[in-house]
């Protein structure tokens, strides 16, 4: 009678095990799985899309890391992979603002990781960008929200205790006024960032939803696959080219990133859902690397 229960739970357990991970592969592998949104919103201020194309007007680009590096996270590996990226692209040091507490001497302009330095980035920033160039920002490193309160904004706090929330992140993004703007943000509650600053000519992207953690280990995906196939032409696949132009898009390159994410996983533990947020520009289609390939 012992045998024959032990032999029954051992056939249980391996069918649990098998079933198991027949789950966590499907939700894993299959593409039916919701890895990610795309918000157009319909409303007044809508008059319908705009297709634009890069062309030879300059990129401007603002990395900020808020805080140091942890156990799980590169912060810092971060704003060096998408800075790279931008500089192996062609967009000159100058035209790179960096506020980052543990900068390793990056060309460019920096600024410390402190309210004062991303006022200081803002105002230069605003001064010199124009209605023809693009604008790019990447925000990285730890988000909160309050638990307490529903309606509370988003935030990220600098590592002199300065905090910046949702609402002043846009106020201070909207000094500047330039052609078009990409704002990507990957802190927890990534996506009220997102939501707040992805209005007119701008296109937001978040990791995660605003009311969820969001979870990477070592560099965040936006940073390490996103920007890369974003502006690398040597990246370029035709798996990633959905509308097989022969050019990556904004939201082909973000699809390819939320897709590739494990955490996007619907059965991690932690959940991305990828959020991509535009009114007037045409994700679709807008590239930053205008050649085709």
């Amino acid at each position: 009678m012992g045998k024959k229960n032990l032999l029954k739970k051992i056939a249980i357990g391996t069918l649990s095990t098998l079933f198991g991970g027949y789950i966590l592969l499907k939700g894993y592998f299959d593409p039916t799985f919701n890895r990610y949104n795309i918000i157009h919103p319909i409303n007044s201020s809508n008059t319908g899309l705009v297709e634009i194309k890069k062309d030879n007007s300059d990129i401007y680009a603002l990395l900020i890391n808020s805080g140091k590096n942890d156990f799980w996270h590169d912060f810092v590996g971060d704003i060096d992979s998408v800075y790279h990226t931008l500089r192996n692209s062609g967009v000159g040091s100058d035209n790179i603002y960096i506020i980052d507490p543990l900068n390793p001497n990056r060309k460019g302009n920096n600024f410390p990781a402190e309210k004062k330095g991303l006022d200081s980035s803002i105002k230069e920033l605003s001064s010199k960008i124009n209605q023809q160039d693009h604008f790019i920002l990447y925000l990285t490193n730890h988000g909160g929200k309050s638990k307490k309160d529903p309606n509370a904004e988003a935030y990220i706090t600098f590592d002199n205790g300065d905090t910046i929330k949702e609402s002043e992140l846009e106020e201070k993004v909207s000094m500047i006024n330039p052609k078009n703007s990409l704002l990507v943000f990957t802190p927890c509650y990534s996506d009220a960032f997102a939501k707040r600053l992805g209005k007119g000519n701008v296109i937001t992207i978040a990791n995660t939803t605003s009311d969820k953690v969001a979870i990477c280990y070592g560099i965040a995906p936006l940073a390490n696959n996103f920007f890369p196939k974003l502006f690398d032409p040597s990246q370029y696949s035709k798996d990633i080219d959905l509308n097989n132009d022969g050019k990556i898009s904004v939201e082909e390159a973000f699809i390819d990133t939320a897709n590739s994410d494990w955490f996007s996983n619907p059965l991690s533990p932690w959940r991305n859902v990828y959020q991509l947020r535009y009114e007037k520009i045409n994700p679709s289609t807008f590239s930053y690397v205008d050649q085709k390939r």
